[in-house]
């Protein structure tokens, strides 16, 4: 399963704690969790939306609702943050496993209405949205290099939105 959690955030005076926070708690927290098996973080290249994306591979669904995950974020967030986090929004797909994006490359998401012919030769993986909130029938990405990344962020596709890897895949 591919469990993403996608956010904006409201307050840059507040961001590089929130980044430190999630980086240092959450990220580390889930490591914890039996069923997590990988994790990464990442931030949109502009004008790409929303800002901020993690996408993690679990074992199954029953992780997110298991007493090891609750123990941890449970998919819930300190009061400290909850009032600057915007439009967080958390999808469940029916993935196998969430590739690795490198340092020199980039990630590129495409959601409905996009098909992935705005950008002929860009290899997608496409998974099914099958759980949580299901704001989307379906995802598909693809992993490009850093040039091209920044070049499909500025062409400002609809549904399409390009990221850079916050941190490398950890993977347990």
């Amino acid at each position: 399963m591919i469990y993403m959690v996608e956010h904006g955030f409201s307050d840059p005076n507040l961001e590089p704690a929130w980044n430190e926070w999630y980086t240092d708690h959450a990220t580390y927290a889930f490591r914890s969790v039996p069923g997590w098996r990988t994790g990464q973080r990442f931030i949109a290249i502009p004008p790409s939306q929303p800002k901020y994306r993690a996408m993690y591979t679990l074992e199954n669904a029953e992780v997110l609702t298991s007493d090891a995950y609750k123990a941890t974020t449970g998919g819930r967030f300190p009061e400290t943050w909850r009032s600057v986090i915007t439009d967080f929004h958390r999808n469940l797909a029916d993935g196998d496993w969430m590739p690795a994006v490198k340092s020199d490359e980039r990630l590129v998401v495409f959601d409905p209405p996009a098909t992935g012919q705005e950008l002929p030769g860009v290899n997608l993986t496409t998974w099914n949205i099958v759980g949580l909130e299901k704001t989307i029938p379906q995802r598909s990405i693809a992993i490009v290099d850093r040039a091209s990344g920044e070049s499909i962020a500025k062409r400002a596709l609809p549904g399409i939105s390009a990221y850079t890897p916050v941190f490398d895949r950890w993977m347990i």
